[in-house]
């Protein structure tokens, strides 16, 4: 491959060509009503980065039209200019090198032809031959450019002299020498495997065209190397990255410890979750029968309120009656015990009006004394500590 100073020197020899030869690349190649065109200014614009002016500005027409071949048709009628820059003297100071890379590309779509259709070797040779006188270079038809065909007018400027222009030319003979010199051999070592699709369109180009573009990869390769270079060199050091990195990674295990430490805790409040769970429901369980029981003991608590009511209502008429009843008795006695005075005053003779005979008084050893003077003795007497002398009548 050429080297990017090689390029630029065959550049900057061909301006003088370009003025005289070919119309105005502003308006054919970059022209706003060119969508191709506007793109390949995009794809410039984006590799135009700052210390890569050197760049020729014709690297802005875009590789992508060589994909297709109707693309590449349509490249071809607006790249006829490409002509007028490569003349024939130039490609004859190339000497055999562009011819060699041309047939090479030849054959093996002729190869490829013969291994695809199946055909003879001697009718393949035949064709080889027939084809060789198309396979070299066509000679290029000098085209004359728009600006010598008007009349000049004032103040233009005047085209380049003659020798001026020869020197131009010689300049960029040397430079095409110089790339395909005889110690640099493009060719040895490189193995292409092309599909007859790829072939028929590599076929149909100009050697010319193949150099342009081989040029224009090799300058945009450069460009995009400084560019990465220049974004490389921004990165952050890879010394720090890296004990950040192990930072990261200490931080890393230790995070991925208490996890697992955590976890471990996890289980064994899972465990006691489930116990508790157990348990809860165990005595959810009792507290259902708890209250099932409770309902039962409140239903029997009241019928009891209610029974004891009924004994309660039972026990007051019992009462009322037994105080009717003592009320009754008592009369019965009192009217018993005066019977039995007034029979025993009728019999024996005596007052039955005496004060000293009483219903509350008996006689108890030989003595009349109250009832209550009875219960006294009687408890002195089961108590000899005890001393009350009971009043006598």
């Amino acid at each position: 491959m050429s080297s990017p100073s090689t390029y630029c020197a065959s550049s900057r020899c061909s301006e003088s060509d370009e003025e005289r030869d070919i119309p105005d690349l502003s308006n054919s190649l970059t022209s706003p009503e060119d969508s191709d065109c506007a793109v390949g200014v995009e794809e410039y614009a984006a590799l135009h980065q700052p210390g890569y002016d050197w760049v020729d500005p014709r690297v802005k027409l875009p590789l992508s039209r060589l994909t297709r071949s109707a693309e590449l048709a349509a490249w071809r009628k607006r790249a006829d200019i490409i002509a007028d820059i490569v003349d024939e003297r130039i490609m004859a100071a190339a000497g055999g090198s562009g011819k060699d890379i041309y047939l090479e590309l030849r054959r093996k779509r002729m190869e490829e032809e013969k291994k695809k259709s199946g055909g003879s070797a001697g009718r393949m040779a035949a064709e080889g031959s027939s084809q060789r006188g198309d396979l070299l270079p066509l000679p290029v038809e000098k085209k004359r450019g728009k600006r010598h065909d008007r009349p000049s007018k004032p103040g233009t400027p005047r085209p380049p002299s003659p020798k001026k222009t020869r020197n131009a030319e010689e300049g960029g003979q040397d430079a095409l020498s110089a790339l395909f010199d005889s110690q640099l051999k493009i060719n040895e070592g490189i193995e292409v495997s092309l599909s007859l699709e790829e072939a028929e369109i590599v076929s149909a180009i100009r050697p010319e065209t193949v150099l342009y573009a081989l040029n224009e990869f090799q300058a945009r390769a450069v460009v995009m190397g400084r560019h990465l270079e220049t974004v490389l060199s921004k990165l952050p050091n890879s010394t720090r990255l890296s004990g950040e990195i192990q930072t990261l990674q200490r931080d890393l295990a230790e995070a991925n410890q208490r996890r697992q430490e955590v976890s471990l805790q996890l289980g064994s409040v899972k465990n006691e979750r489930s116990q508790l769970l157990g348990e809860r429901n165990t005595l959810k369980a009792r507290c259902k029968e708890l209250e099932m029981k409770a309902e039962e003991s409140q239903t029997a608590l009241e019928r009891l309120e209610e029974r004891l009511a009924a004994l309660q209502a039972k026990h007051t008429a019992a009462l009322e009656r037994i105080y009717e009843l003592e009320g009754y008795v008592m009369a019965q006695h009192e009217e018993g015990f005066y019977k039995a005075v007034r029979q025993t005053a009728h019999l024996f003779n005596f007052d039955a009006g005496d004060d000293r005979i009483s219903i509350e008084k008996d006689v108890y050893d030989g003595v009349l004394m109250s009832i209550d003077d009875i219960a006294s003795v009687k408890a002195a007497a089961s108590d000899p500590g005890k001393v009350s002398s009971p009043s006598s009548i």
